[in-house]
Order: C-alpha cells, then sequence, then structure tokens
C-alpha cells in the first residue's frame, strides 16, 4: 500500500519542483522552498517521515545484526540480551550519524549509495543467478544468451564504476567548496546571507547579491 502512495507523491513532487525550477531545482527538494511557514511545516513533516522510516528500517537491520552477532540471545529478554540489543542500536545508529555527517549533501549520498547498490542488485545478481539457476537445472545457455547476458553484467559494472567515480569526485569538489566532514554546513539553515543568500532571495526578501561585500 505504501510503495503505490509514496511513488505517486514523489512523482508529483518531483514533476511540480521542476516544473517551477527547472535545470536550477536543487537535489534537496526543500532547498529549494524560501524561508516561512511552508519551509517550516515541509521540514517537521520530513523530519517525522525520516523518524518513522529509520525506527522501522533500523529495528529490522538491529534484528539481523544480533541475530548474526549473537543468535542465542536474539530472543532472550534478560539483562544480557537487552543489553546486546541496546548496544546493536546504539551501533547502528553511530553509524548513520558518522555516514550521515561524512557525506553532508543529500543528492550525492543518495547518488553514491545508487551508484554502489543499484547495478549490483538490480542487474548483476539477477543476471548471475539467472545463469547459476540454468546450470543446476543442466540447461545450458544458447551463444545468444550469453551475449545478452554478458552485456547486461558488462553494462552493470561500468554504470557502477562510472556513477561511484563521478560522485566521489562531485563529493570531493563540494568537499572543498562547502567545507570537510564534520564541518558546520550552514548553507541553507539561517536565515542570514552567509549562509543561506539563495534562500533568502527565494523568500521574497532582500537581494544578497547588493550588499556590498
Amino acid at each position: 500500500i505504501a510503495g503505490p502512495f509514496q511513488v505517486s507523491i514523489y512523482l508529483l513532487v518531483g514533476c511540480v519542483g521542476y516544473y517551477y525550477k527547472g535545470t536550477e531545482a536543487s537535489g534537496y527538494f526543500l532547498d529549494n522552498l524560501g524561508f516561512g511557514p511552508a519551509y517550516r511545516v515541509a521540514s517537521a513533516l520530513l523530519c517525522f517521515h525520516i523518524i518513522v522510516g529509520f525506527v522501522i528500517v533500523g529495528n529490522v537491520l538491529c534484528r539481523i545484526l544480533h541475530i548474526q552477532f549473537s543468535p542465542f540471545r536474539a530472543n532472550d529478554l534478560s539483562w544480557r540480551g537487552r543489553l546486546e540489543w541496546a548496544a546493536v542500536g546504539f551501533g547502528v545508529t553511530a553509524t548513520s550519524f558518522v555516514i550521515a555527517n561524512a557525506i553532508p549533501f543529500f543528492d550525492l549520498l543518495t547518488g553514491l549509495i545508487g551508484g554502489l547498490l543499484l547495478p549490483p542488485l538490480c542487474l548483476l545478481a539477477p543476471v548471475l543467478l539467472y545463469i547459476k539457476t540454468r546450470h543446476m537445472v543442466e540447461k545450458p545457455l544458447a551463444i545468444w544468451e550469453w551475449v545478452i547476458n554478458l552485456s547486461l553484467v558488462a553494462f552493470g559494472v561500468m554504470l557502477m564504476v562510472i556513477s561511484t567515480m563521478e560522485n566521489v569526485r562531485e563529493l570531493i569538489s563540494n568537499w572543498s567548496t562547502f567545507g570537510a566532514p564534520f564541518s558546520c554546513h550552514c548553507q541553507g539553515m539561517w536565515d542570514t546571507c552567509e549562509c543561506s543568500k539563495k534562500r533568502i532571495e527565494y523568500s521574497g526578501g532582500f537581494n544578497c547579491s547588493s550588499i556590498a561585500p
């Protein structure tokens, strides 16, 4: 139920944003809004969305890690089982915090994750599993099937390498422009020209570029 609804809403928001901003739209959509009630409400709703999503997905991930690290106490309600669960949860949260601050640019973070994971999941894994299955049932692939499957594998590897390289290059470029990991990165957060020049202009306020340096 949630999947089609989310796809529809994301598609609607993306189309509306592209209609108003075009190619100048920011990768993080809320950066296209000026300061004001709409920005505050959207930020609050996004915060709630992220918290709920992290709790749901984080519980699944913590459960998997707990089973891997301590399978005999995964369902243990004693103090040791609870302590292990708390340690796993803290580890996942700390790791998420480090990643979010190491790559503080939303569009590059999603691009890097997509470049690293989508080709293996959507291209490489299905092809390799299909080849493995045909081998297990003793039905060898024809030459034309090998050509298609190996072409898909080559394309997936190329896509993964090029996408990752480009995102890393852009990431390093942004580090040198906006600051290294764990820096302030206050762009777009505070209503001052030093931090939020474009957002103030989106809000219909004064033109920061008219202020003498």
